[in-house]
């Protein structure tokens, strides 16, 4: 193990992973979110409330799904 502490929580109660009561991390990251909001503003609050969790100086990652590999996963039945 490399010693590092992490987290993770998903916005849905159904997932079982309830949302971090601490900010402050050093690495944040978002994967295949912001691909499924239609609406512009709801991505720019997500991103918002990624961020929040990030310590000042920290990062952030963010991973999307275009398109294509959408269509892909689903033909794929992934």
């Amino acid at each position: 193990m490399a010693g590092l502490a992490a987290e993770g929580f998903g916005p849905h109660d159904g997932f079982g992973w309830p949302r971090p009561g601490r900010t402050g991390f050093v690495l944040v990251t978002s994967m295949f979110v912001v691909n499924v909001l239609a609406d512009v503003w709801q991505r720019i609050k997500a991103l918002k409330d990624v961020a929040s969790f990030a310590r000042p100086g920290g990062h952030l990652v963010i991973v999307p799904r275009s398109p294509e590999e959408i269509t892909k996963a689903a033909a794929d039945g992934d």
